[in-house]
């Protein structure tokens, strides 16, 4: 697959950090005997942790939002970014395709307030101030997919973004570009936000002036929401990080950890 590489788009990156409090310790929870990448919730009315395999399935008993915890594992002190992608699947139109819906043009992008740090060779990041807003979808698709640096809401999303200090205490960037090699953008931080499933598997498409696909993302989804929360791994090498979503019977759910990774590698986005 053809990939993005645009070293000026790394060079204009903002810098910002997380919040280690984000995140309690699975076993403080009594949430045990789940695996890394599990999202786990208290069914009703035992209030026995049950293991998430598909969201939509939840709708009837999860009427309102609905606390859920992804389980995370790792070395003490570990940081982690999740992107927890959600929307709504389209329903078939009386011709048999896809309907249309308004909310289409749209995504919802949130995230806490972020706190500062110091990491190796000198490296410093910000805070930043929680954001809870929606970007056009055009312009989200196009800034994750293909790179473009323009848009209506561009500057909003690139507020959204955040610096970071990462798994090896460098500052790092939630929309860098470049993958684990910086002279590829293979499962580069920014294609992880994309909605299409090629691109969070393979990377960003060339950028090609003047060419961007008729739908937004590839199964043209609807109310879509993006939730950032950066964490940190607790002294027992566990952590269990809480998220709110309000669940319908044509939910979808997809999450990705931005710094955890199995033999050298990104772990995989997951699809519940």
């Amino acid at each position: 697959m053809s990939r993005l590489f645009s070293l000026a788009a790394f060079c204009a990156l903002s810098v910002t950090s997380l919040d280690p409090a984000w995140a309690d310790s699975c076993q403080s929870l009594d949430i045990t005997g789940f695996s890394e990448g599990d999202v786990v919730y208290r069914e009703r009315p035992n209030q026995a942790w049950k293991e998430v395999t598909n969201i939509a399935s939840l709708s009837g008993s999860l009427r309102r939002s609905a606390r859920f915890y992804y389980v995370a594992q790792g070395q003490p002190n570990q940081p982690g970014i999740l992107v927890i992608k959600t929307a709504r699947l389209p329903k078939p139109s009386m011709d048999g395709g896809a309907a249309s819906y308004a909310t289409n043009k749209s995504v919802r992008l949130e995230r806490k307030r972020t706190i500062g740090g110091t990491g190796n060779n000198n490296c410093v990041v910000e805070g930043s101030p929680p954001i809870n807003r929606e970007v056009a979808g055009s312009t989200y698709d196009g800034y994750h997919d293909y790179g473009f640096n323009s848009g209506d809401g561009i500057q909003l999303i690139k507020r959204f973004h955040i610096g970071y200090l990462n798994r090896d205490g460098n500052c790092d960037h939630t929309d860098n570009p470049y993958g684990d090699s910086f002279w590829t953008t293979r499962n580069s931080n920014r294609s992880q936000f994309s909605f299409d499933k090629q691109v969070v598997n393979e990377g960003m498409y060339y950028k090609v002036s003047g060419f961007f696909p008729s739908a937004y993302a590839a199964e043209n989804l609807y109310d879509r929401h993006v939730i950032m929360e950066p964490y940190t791994i607790s002294a027992d090498r566990t952590a269990c990080v809480p998220f709110y979503l309000k669940i319908r019977p044509d939910s979808i759910l997809r999450i990705v950890d931005l710094e955890a990774r199995q033999s050298g590698r990104r772990l995989l986005e997951r699809e519940r």
